[in-house]
């Protein structure tokens, strides 16, 4: 599942709410290195996030601080993703977010952000059933 994570042609396929579709411009999977997403909607409007790594430890952990590559208002997350053997093919995901403020963290809620990595998730494993 690391690879479904830091392969720029698996990301392209899963990455997204339901009906989204997602471009990478570009994924620099290290320390300090960048990852670019754009996100479509349906309708064709574009969510453009950007991100730096923080960790990476493969085939465990990807930590990143992710925000809109736009000019929306800022809505920075630290996002840590943990990987866990749970199976000999299934592997247990985590995902935390922590924003600066409560505020900031509302704001995220207000977006739909929950709901959203859910159907991600749902895409992703979909995927990955496929392979």
């Amino acid at each position: 599942m690391f690879l479904a994570w830091t392969d720029p042609v698996h990301v392209a396929r899963w990455w997204g709410p339901h009906g989204f579709r997602s471009v990478v411009r570009q994924m620099d999977v290290a320390v300090g290195g960048q990852f670019r997403i754009c996100m479509i909607a349906p309708d064709g409007t574009e969510y453009p996030i950007k991100a730096t790594y923080q960790d990476i430890v493969e085939p465990e952990r990807l930590v990143y601080i992710d925000d809109w590559d736009d000019d929306r208002p800022s809505q920075q997350s630290r996002v840590t993703l943990t990987f866990e053997a749970a199976g000999p093919e299934e592997t247990l995901l985590t995902l935390e977010m922590l924003f600066a403020t409560q505020a900031e963290r509302e704001a995220a809620q207000a977006q739909h952000i929950i709901p959203g990595w859910g159907e991600t998730f749902e895409r992703l494993d979909a995927y990955l059933a496929q392979r």
